[in-house]
């Protein structure tokens, strides 16, 4: 049985990165600040600012999901941001070095493209977006995240662990606190073009970075965009683009219907990666 540390366990998505590991027979350690609600992991309370302290904590695992950090850039100063992210997953990487650990997965964020939080009109340059884009983030965390990914890629490069970044869109959890404030994204939809409409369930974040574990890529150093089955207005994606987005003309030619903006088919091909989990199921109701 592997031995998995994941940082940032107790978080909205960490909690269901842990659980499903849990599920999958996975002996799992947690370092975080919080204590998790489950009885049956580990519990490291250790900041990932503290790389001393994520050493000893590191000590005796197989292998590392790096889920912790400042989710978005919005309730922190930018300097904030930065550091935490970027620092926490040097810290985090230096660690694993030391300790000889063979893989690392990474909780990246599309917002290394720049669209959501971009202080300026940031158009994709092709639809649906894929690992090919350039990142072009106007913001910290964007920033944070192209900086982290570079640090995996680093490490990689200089220790040969193999390292996998996760790029998510907005991350929706099957909560019935939240579905309200879902509903109303699906609503209102054109206040959100920014985001490009792109949306993934928490379960199937966790089902993507237990596949990032357990699948043996040829490249030492893989980053994927892991999202939803479809964009989460359920419209058709060329209209959309074409009413928010004219100057977009660049399409797949099997890019059709509502279609994800993002696409995941990286991730499906060398992963096996297929969501299971729309706007429906997330809202448990016909709303797509």
């Amino acid at each position: 049985m592997k031995k998995i540390l994941v940082t940032g366990g107790t978080g909205a998505v960490g909690k269901y990165i842990v659980d499903d590991l849990v599920q999958h027979g996975y002996a799992v350690g947690v370092l975080d600040l919080a204590a998790p609600a489950r009885s049956d992991v580990a519990h490291h309370v250790v900041d990932v600012l503290q790389l001393d302290a994520v050493l000893q904590a590191m000590a005796g695992y197989d292998a590392v999901m790096h889920v912790a950090g400042i989710p978005h850039p919005l309730n922190d100063p930018a300097k904030r941001v930065f550091d935490v992210n970027v620092n926490g997953t040097f810290n985090v990487l230096e660690a694993a070095a030391q300790h000889g650990i063979a893989k690392v997965v990474f909780t990246s964020s599309e917002s290394t493209m720049g669209f959501a939080f971009a202080a300026h009109r940031l158009a994709p340059l092709y639809i649906p977006v894929d690992e090919s884009h350039p990142a072009r983030p106007q913001d910290p965390y964007g920033l944070s995240k192209v900086v982290s990914e570079q640090i995996c890629k680093t490490y990689t490069e200089r220790y040969g662990m193999r390292t996998v970044c996760l790029r998510m869109p907005w991350v929706w959890l099957p909560d019935d606190a939240q579905r309200p404030f879902y509903r109303s994204l699906v609503a209102e939809y054109p206040n959100w073009f920014k985001n490009i409409w792109t949306f993934v369930d928490a379960r199937d974040v966790a089902t993507a970075h237990r596949l990032a574990l357990e699948t043996d890529l040829e490249h030492q150093h893989e980053t994927f965009f892991i999202t939803g089955p479809h964009n989460w207005t359920g419209r058709d994606g060329r209209a959309l683009m074409a009413e928010f987005w004219p100057e977009v003309t660049q399409f797949a030619s099997d890019f059709a219907g509502a279609d994800p903006l993002i696409s995941h088919a990286k991730a499906a091909r060398l992963l096996g990666y297929k969501p299971l989990y729309g706007v429906q199921e997330v809202l448990g109701s016909s709303s797509i």
